[in-house]
C-alpha cells in the first residue's frame, strides 16, 4: 500500500524537536570527549595565545571545555589537529588538486 500524505501534527512536531535536542546533546558530548581525549594526549599542544604567552592544551580541564560553546570546542580541536600536523615528520601529498 502506498503511503500517504499526512500532515503532521504537533505531537509529531514535539517528538521530531525532542529527537534533534537529543541528537544534540549526544553530539554536543562526543565532541566535548574528543576535545578532553585530545588535551589529554597532546598536552603540549598549543590552542591560543594570551598576552604573548601560548596556552597548551594541558590548561584545558573538563571544567573548563564544559563551559566551551559547540563552536569553540571545534575550533580548539581543529587548533589541535593543524599543531599535529605541523609535528609530523611526514607530509602529506596531494594527489589531485
Amino acid at each position: 500500500m502506498a503511503k500517504q500524505n499526512v500532515r503532521m501534527t504537533a505531537r509529531d512536531y514535539l517528538k521530531d524537536y525532542k529527537d534533534l535536542i537529543v541528537q544534540q546533546s549526544v553530539l554536543k558530548s562526543r565532541i566535548e570527549m574528543r576535545l578532553l581525549t585530545l588535551c589529554t594526549q597532546n598536552p603540549e599542544a598549543i590552542v591560543g595565545h594570551m598576552n604573548d604567552v601560548d596556552i597548551k592544551a594541558k590548561s584545558v580541564t573538563a571544567t573548563y571545555i564544559s563551559r566551551m560553546n559547540i563552536e569553540d570546542c571545534i575550533a580548539t580541536i581543529s587548533k589541535i589537529e593543524v599543531w599535529l600536523e605541523k609535528q609530523s615528520p611526514v607530509v602529506q601529498g596531494n594527489l589531485f588538486n
